[in-house]
C-alpha cells in the first residue's frame, strides 16, 4: 500500500549484498547510467554531457530496508557506505574585464574635503587620486577657478586670536585710563 499521491513500485530481485559496499547516487534526472563512461576518477560522460562526481562519507546513520517477510519492511545489518553525487560541468565564457568595466563618474567635492572610503570595486586610481596628493590637494575639484579660491579664504568666518587678544588689550587700556 502506498501513501495517497504514490503509486506502488515493483520490488527489484533480490540481491545478495553480503560483503559488498551500498553507496547512494544522487543523479540528474536525465542522466543515462547505461551511456555512462568514467573519464577520469572525479568526471563522468553521458550523452556528451561531462558530470563531477562528488563523493563523501554518509553522515547519517542510514540503512537498507529489505522485505524478508510479505507484510512488513525491517532494515538490513549492511549500512550504505557514501554517497556520489553527479553534477553538471558547465562551462563559462571569458569575459573581457576591460570592455566591461565601466568608469565610475566623478562627483565633484567640496573644497578641502578629502574622499576616503571608495565603493565596492572601486580605489583611489578610479577617481585619479595619487597616494602622494597632498590632503588638501586631493579634495580640491577642477570646477573652482584660482580666483574662487582666493576670495573664500580672503572671508572670515571666525575672529583670528590677534584680534581678539587686541580687542583685549584696548579695553585693558581704557579701563586704566578711566
Amino acid at each position: 500500500m502506498a501513501p495517497s499521491g504514490y503509486e506502488n513500485s515493483k520490488l527489484s530481485p533480490s540481491i545478495n549484498l553480503n560483503n559488498k559496499q551500498v553507496y547512494l547516487a544522487q543523479v540528474p534526472a536525465d542522466f543515462d547510467i547505461a551511456s555512462a563512461r568514467f573519464k577520469s576518477d572525479t568526471e563522468v560522460v553521458a550523452n556528451g554531457v561531462t558530470y563531477f562526481v562528488n563523493s563523501s562519507a554518509v553522515l547519517a546513520d542510514c540503512k537498507i530496508l529489505n522485505e524478508e517477510a510479505s507484510d512488513e519492511y525491517t532494515p538490513s545489518k549492511i549500512n550504505i557506505s557514501g554517497l556520489l553525487a553527479l553534477t553538471q560541468k558547465v562551462q563559462l565564457p571569458k569575459v573581457d574585464f576591460a570592455k566591461v568595466h565601466q568608469p565610475k563618474q566623478k562627483v565633484p567635492q567640496r573644497l578641502g574635503m578629502e574622499m576616503r572610503h571608495f565603493p565596492s570595486g572601486y580605489g583611489r586610481n578610479n577617481y585619479g587620486i595619487t597616494k602622494n596628493a597632498s590632503k588638501s590637494a586631493a579634495g580640491k575639484t577642477s570646477e573652482v577657478t584660482p580666483t574662487e579660491s582666493k576670495e573664500k579664504t580672503k572671508k572670515k568666518h571666525k575672529r583670528d586670536h590677534k584680534e581678539i587678544d587686541n580687542e583685549g588689550r584696548k579695553k585693558r587700556k581704557k579701563e586704566k585710563k578711566a
